[in-house]
């Protein structure tokens, strides 16, 4: 894991550009914490002493760390000298600087990039021996000073206070992304393989899906429509890398509880109101059946009470944003056109067959304690498989459902379910599944 050196520039007396908006010493140690708290589990991250003044210990030989233990050390200042306290409707921006012997700038030229992306003008990538990031190239550490921008420039200042942990984030990823960082315990489980070809059209990605949604409901209660509806817009209809190289069709980030697989891709968040591209570690999967259950899990969270056993999509669609699952304030809406647009609802009829289980009918028609052994029966759409063998939990295939007729062959109560092996198919479905004909 690398080791970073972040430092605030000026401090201990000393407060830096000054003006009616602010002065530089404490907008850099707010900046700093933030960046350091982004590159947290990414990087081992030590924060110069806040109450010192880097600048001043190195003239005095007091500096409190050895540069030559990191292998980087980025300081950060805010410019000044515009004197636009107005504002004109122009930023002047943002710029970094490296020393004149740095050799490499990919990591400066991201992160001025991913800052101007927020809407300040990219001063870009400079060269000068500042005193600080001097002495820790001298060390043999590569370093940099960023500017983040100006302080007596309205425009720049508006920006930053709008977006301060944009900002920060903006940093942090040009940092991970320029050395190739990786969360803590992900190095080894990161995946680069491609093991699923792009799907031709949504119509092929909706039919591998729409059984393993519809399957899923029966344990999580998800609506399968929802779930469907996400799938599509996260992984565009089975086009997207994270789908194609990590069997992922939700988008679901991989956090430090996550112990599975994990690829790595750059999204867009949005964030204070600016859509932003940052890298972010995705959890992957052997197989979009795992990527599935693993969605329904998820969901299962305190935060998503109101998603699960929700039957509205647009309440469900609602709820799901509302919970934090995506960033975009958009995204109900796009579901919401995904799901007219592919004629989702058709997909929820399993919510009914459900809850008609559920309500314990006796209705001859319906699923009945009197189905018997020699009972011929149909199979409910979004039926799954019972029993005991690996197929257990598995949607039955649709060409098996509707209107084709099984013969009962055994009944059996298997962990308190009561299931029924059906001759034609040589498997067990559960009778909550069944229909008599």
């Amino acid at each position: 894991m690398k080791k970073i050196l972040l430092i605030s520039g000026h401090g201990a007396g000393d407060p830096g550009a000054v003006s009616i908006l602010g002065n530089e010493a404490d907008l850099a140690i707010e900046q700093v914490n933030k960046i350091g708290s982004m590159l947290e589990g990414y990087a081992d991250v030590d924060i110069y002493p806040a109450e010192r003044n880097a600048y001043a210990d190195i003239k005095a030989g007091a500096l409190k760390v050895n540069f030559s233990n990191y292998d980087y050390v980025l300081e950060v200042h805010f410019n000044a000298c515009v004197n636009d306290m107005a504002g004109n409707g122009f930023t002047t921006g943002t710029e970094i600087y490296v020393t004149t012997s740095e050799t490499g700038v990919s990591v400066e030229t991201k992160i001025v990039a991913n800052i101007a992306a927020l809407g300040l003008k990219n001063r870009g990538v400079k060269r000068k021996n500042w005193n600080v990031i001097n002495t820790a190239k001298n060390a043999g550490v590569s370093s940099a000073l960023l500017e983040v921008c100006f302080i007596d420039d309205k425009d720049d200042m508006e920006i930053y206070n709008s977006q301060k942990d944009a900002i920060a984030q903006a940093v942090a990823s040009g940092i991970i992304t320029g050395f190739g960082l990786a969360k803590t315990g992900f190095a080894d489980q990161m995946v680069s393989k491609k093991i699923n070809e792009t799907c031709k059209n949504a119509s092929e990605f909706i039919a591998k899906l729409a059984p393993l949604c519809q399957a899923d409901y029966m344990t999580h209660k998800i609506l399968p429509s929802l779930s469907i509806a996400q799938a599509c817009l996260e992984s565009g209809y089975g086009t997207s890398d994270l789908y194609m190289y990590g069997s992922a069709a939700f988008g679901i980030k991989a956090s430090s509880g996550w112990n599975g697989k994990v690829f790595r891709k750059a999204s867009a968040e949005v964030i204070n109101g600016s859509t932003m591209f940052q890298d972010s570690d995705f959890r992957a999967y052997n197989n979009l059946s795992e990527s599935v259950t693993d969605h329904g899990e998820f969901l299962q969270k305190a935060i998503y009470k109101a998603v699960v056993g929700e039957t509205d999509f647009t309440k469900a669609a609602v709820a799901i944003k509302a919970a934090g699952y995506a960033t975009d304030p958009a995204y109900p809406s796009k579901l919401a056109k995904i799901y007219a647009e592919q004629g989702l609802a058709k997909y929820d009829s399993v919510v009914n067959a459900s809850n008609t289980a559920a309500s314990g009918s006796n209705s001859a028609e319906n699923t009945a304690d009197g189905i018997s052994v020699g009972d011929k029966v149909k199979i409910v759409t979004g039926a799954v498989y019972g029993g005991l063998s690996a197929k257990r939990g598995k949607a039955v295939p649709t060409a098996q459902c509707g209107t084709k007729k099984h013969t009962v062959k055994k009944v059996q109560a298997n962990k308190g379910v009561q299931e029924a092996l059906l001759k034609e198919i040589s498997s067990w479905v559960a009778l909550d599944y069944l229909k008599l004909t």
